[in-house]
Order: C-alpha cells, then sequence, then structure tokens
C-alpha cells in the first residue's frame, strides 16, 4: 500500500489524544480505502488525500473541544473591540507626542521632538493594546460557561440594528477602566514628578518632588479606586447578563453617584497641592501663591464639573434605555 496514507493518518492522528488515536487511525484508514476503491495507485492517492484536506484542519474534526485563543462566538466582538482600543490608544500616543514637544522643545526641534516620540512609542502602544484585549477576551471564554441553549433568551431585535451591541461597550469600558485608570492611581500613589519645562528662551520651570500632598494623595487614590471598581463591577455585570436591569442599574446608579459624591466632598474640603509645588510655580510664573491656589481651586470646581456632567450624561441614557424597554 502507498506509504502517503500511512504519512496522512499519522499526521492526523499525532495531534489527536493518545487514548483516541487509535479507533481514529482505523475509522480514517477504513474510510481512505472507501475512497479509493479499486484504483490504489498514488496518483488517485493524492486525489483522495487532497479531497480530505490538510490533516491538521480535519484533526479538529475530531477534537471533541476545539482550541482557540479567542473562540468563533467572541470574535467579532474581538474585532470590534480591538478596533476601537488601538484608535484611542493611536490617538493618545499622537496627542501626548505633540505636548511633549511643544513643553519640551522650541521653533523647529518641537517637530522632530513630535516625530521622535511617535515613532518611539507608537509600536509600544499598539502592541500593548492589542495584548490587554487579547488577554481579557482569552480570560472571558476560558472562564465563560456553555449553558444548554434557551430561545426564549435571546435578546430583542434593536430599533437601530447599527447600534454597538452593549457587551462590546462593555468590554471596551473594562479595558480603558483598567489601563488608563490602572495609571491614574498610580500616578496618584506615586506623587512624584521631574519637571522640566522650557517657558521662553530665557526661563525654565524646574521642580522635582511631590505634586499633591501625601495624606490628600492616598485619599483621592483610596476613593477614585472605589470608584473604578463600582464602574468595573457595572461592566462586568453587563458583560455577563448582557444589559442591566431596573435593580441593577438602580444599584450601580447609586453606587456611582454616591462614590461621585464623596470625591466632590472631599476634594472641596481640602487644598491638595503640595505648597512647594506652589511656591516653585509662583516663581516661575511671577504670580502669588494666593491667585494660583484660586486657579487651583477653579481648575478642580472645573475638573468636577465635568465629572458630575459625564456621569448626568451617561446615567439619563441608561435610565432612558431602562426604561423605553419596558
Amino acid at each position: 500500500m502507498n506509504d502517503l496514507i500511512e504519512r496522512y493518518i499519522y499526521d492526523v492522528t499525532k495531534r489527536l489524544e493518545e487514548s483516541k488515536r487509535k479507533d481514529i487511525e482505523d475509522e480514517l484508514r477504513g474510510n481512505i480505502l472507501d475512497m479509493l476503491g479499486d484504483d490504489i495507485s498514488e496518483a488517485n492517492t493524492i486525489k483522495v488525500l487532497k479531497q480530505l484536506g490538510r490533516p491538521d484542519v480535519l484533526a479538529l474534526e475530531y477534537k471533541e473541544k476545539k482550541r482557540y485563543v479567542i473562540s468563533p462566538r467572541l470574535y467579532d466582538d474581538y474585532i470590534k473591540v480591538l478596533k476601537i482600543v488601538l484608535i484611542v490608544f493611536v490617538s493618545i500616543n499622537i496627542v501626548s507626542a505633540v505636548v511633549s514637544g511643544i513643553l519640551e522643545q522650541t521653533g523647529i526641534k518641537i517637530l522632530s521632538t513630535i516625530l521622535t516620540e511617535i515613532t518611539g512609542d507608537l509600536f509600544g502602544s499598539i502592541f500593548f493594546a492589542f495584548a490587554v484585549v487579547t488577554v481579557i477576551f482569552w480570560s472571558l471564554d476560558y472562564n465563560q460557561k456553555t449553558d444548554e441553549f434557551d430561545p426564549t433568551k435571546l435578546a430583542k431585535v434593536p430599533e437601530n440594528k447599527d447600534l454597538k451591541s452593549e457587551r462590546t461597550d462593555a468590554i471596551v469600558e473594562v479595558i480603558l477602566t483598567v489601563v488608563f485608570g490602572g495609571f491614574f492611581l498610580w500616578f496618584i500613589l506615586s506623587n512624584y514628578s521631574d519637571i522640566n519645562i522650557i517657558l521662553d528662551d530665557n526661563i525654565n520651570f524646574i521642580y522635582n518632588g511631590h505634586i499633591l500632598k501625601t495624606t490628600e494623595s492616598l485619599w483621592i487614590a483610596l476613593i477614585c479606586g472605589v470608584g473604578m471598581l463600582i464602574g468595573l463591577a457595572g461592566s462586568i455585570y453587563r458583560i455577563v447578563y448582557r444589559r442591566f436591569n431596573i435593580k441593577s442599574g438602580l444599584v450601580f446608579s447609586i453606587l456611582e453617584v454616591a462614590s461621585l459624591i464623596a470625591f466632590t466632598v472631599y476634594l472641596l474640603s481640602v487644598s491638595p497641592f503640595e505648597p512647594a509645588f506652589v511656591n516653585a510655580i509662583s516663581v516661575a510664573s511671577e504670580k502669588s501663591v494666593d491667585t494660583l491656589n484660586l486657579y487651583a481651586d477653579r481648575f478642580i470646581r472645573g475638573g468636577l464639573a465635568i465629572a458630575w456632567f459625564v456621569t448626568l450624561i451617561e446615567l439619563t441614557t441608561r435610565w432612558y434605555k431602562l426604561t423605553k424597554k419596558r
């Protein structure tokens, strides 16, 4: 018998569990011989083996559990999320490079610095975004149980079929919260900066030290961390259960508002910036400390106003969808 058959069978069965190889080997050999019929020539053997296809692909058909990094049921969501996250990371990389070039250089050197920053960090940002999204989707797929299909639990057809799925939005929220929220917490907890900014041809603003007071930075990190955990819990709930219901929506809405109230009350009751940092800016800008403290207070209040505006828009949208479904 042409040894192409045995070589083909070996190439298929070597990829399978050892306990099942013998049965599948006998079954596959019988199928090949049936397909060959009376013509067992090498030319006909090659024709039959080509019809069966690549050994690695055929081996998948014999496996009870298919192996994927990202399974087909999550692949479409994976691609959607990956595109969004890559756009966000690349945009931030470009904006960061532009800001760095403007702050650190003057004249024609700005363009050179911007191009250097972009080319130096762009591929790292893309790889990091790809790795984070892939690991999160692999984890979701690995830990997701395959329940018996129940047609009654299918989601209702939306009025606008072009809207992105809520699950995809939730996954994007998890990734952005983990990455940028984690970076923000690290920045607050490290609470140290080495600044060297060229203000004009004759003046440099140089500061090495804490930006926030130590106690205040710890409390800010704690309150923000709790708020992030609440947001992550809400996003994970939507990933698992596809969407909020009235009860879960009410619970997460109350928790989000409560954490933002706590953050607002705390920031408005303290002066978080380190006096040495304020004094350094005062010297470089030739403005009084009182004036800078007033600017800082306006900055904090403005930031809080934006946070409240975004939160209220998000809550309004959420409750509009929840009540509209009913």
